[in-house]
């Protein structure tokens, strides 16, 4: 049974992305009509754009209810690139690498825990009234396979400038405890 762990978590979250990433391309296409589906040219010879902008652009920096800090860049292509200080467990305040990638309202990042011996990685969506990035994670242990060495998980990241009042859009979306 735990042999199976490595691989579910793997086509989750790639399921996760891919469904985000599908859902955003679908609903915000860019694609001129007059594009050739076949050749993704249109019929002046551009390439056709294949996939909406990212919504975020530039340089920003976001905060977590953890108190996670992530600093992301987005170019023109999609990638995303940065530095994470997670405000819990270990390394707190560390300056680690982010890398990812994002199309439309999808976006997807992972950091290497290298002084912590784990990696973790978020796929989510992005609001843009009020800013929110939404997202899943899975932290997975650098160590031989048990039956905790994945971690799973949601984040909800506002703009540093909205922290902490910000986080009250993302209590919207955690579910109501029934008692």
């Amino acid at each position: 049974m735990r042999n199976n762990v490595w691989p579910c978590a793997a086509l989750l979250l790639a399921t996760i992305l891919s469904s985000h990433l599908a859902t955003a391309k679908s609903k915000h296409s860019t694609r001129p009509s007059h594009a050739n589906p076949s050749t993704g040219a249109s019929e002046t010879g551009q390439p056709a754009s294949s996939a909406p902008a990212c919504q975020i652009a530039g340089t920003s920096v976001w905060k977590n209810e953890l108190g996670s800090t992530m600093t992301i860049t987005v170019n023109a292509s999609g990638s995303v690139t940065g530095s994470y200080q997670t405000g819990a467990g270990c390394g707190i305040g560390q300056s680690q690498v982010l890398v990812g990638s994002c199309n439309g309202y999808g976006i997807t990042f992972s950091v290497n825990f290298a002084g912590c011996n784990s990696t973790t990685a978020w796929a989510g969506t992005i609001s843009s009234s009020p800013s929110i990035i939404r997202t899943l994670w899975y932290l997975a242990m650098g160590t031989p396979p048990a039956w905790n060495s994945i971690i799973a998980g949601s984040d909800c990241f506002v703009p540093a400038s909205d922290y902490p009042q910000g986080l009250a859009q993302c209590s919207l979306a955690k579910p109501k405890q029934v008692r």
